[in-house]
């Protein structure tokens, strides 16, 4: 499991804000991902949703080591 921050959009899409409301707005999203990490470098880490008997795997997800808070390993 991969604990990471990610950007994330405030408000609602298309509509105006008042600089003042966006005090709430200063902290990037906090994400879960859970998968088989099948790469790691000093840049980045692939996860990945499936992995088959013949080392076939789908959904490839790449996260930046800068926005990584922590991974786990599941049991």
């Amino acid at each position: 499991m991969v604990e990471w921050a990610d950007s994330c959009h405030f408000g609602s899409h298309g509509h105006w804000h008042d600089r003042d409301d966006l005090v709430d707005a200063t902290s990037p999203c906090d994400v879960l991902t859970v998968g088989w990490l099948i790469a790691q470098d000093d840049h980045c880490v692939t996860v990945v949703q499936s992995l088959t008997e013949a080392d076939d795997v789908s959904a490839p997800f790449v996260i930046p080591i800068g926005c990584i808070k922590r991974v786990r390993r599941l049991k």
